[in-house]
């Protein structure tokens, strides 16, 4: 899929969907890639995902898990601080 941003500016995407998706779900599901970046980057940053330097199964295992809880709990602040504020 290529997509013109301006006169001389295109951005390609590759695929590996069936080719009978709808022309507008790909480029809904194009579009959702830089929240799923930011979504990872933060994850990597913010809680720690990055920060495992253990060898063992289960060290990685317990590991991760708090961090995604933590990451949960980070996500879940913003999101009722945001409506908050809206209110």
């Amino acid at each position: 899929m290529i997509e013109q941003l301006s006169e001389d500016t295109f951005k390609y995407y590759l695929s590996s969907l069936p080719v009978d998706i709808p022309l507008a779900e790909l480029v809904r599901l194009a579009h959702q890639r830089w929240a799923i970046e930011q979504g990872y980057q933060q994850s990597k940053e913010e809680p720690g995902f990055d920060h495992f330097e253990g060898c063992s199964w289960r060290g990685l295992h317990h590991h991760l898990t708090l961090c995604f809880l933590a990451f949960c709990l980070l996500t879940k602040l913003r999101s009722s601080k945001k409506t908050t504020l809206a209110a």
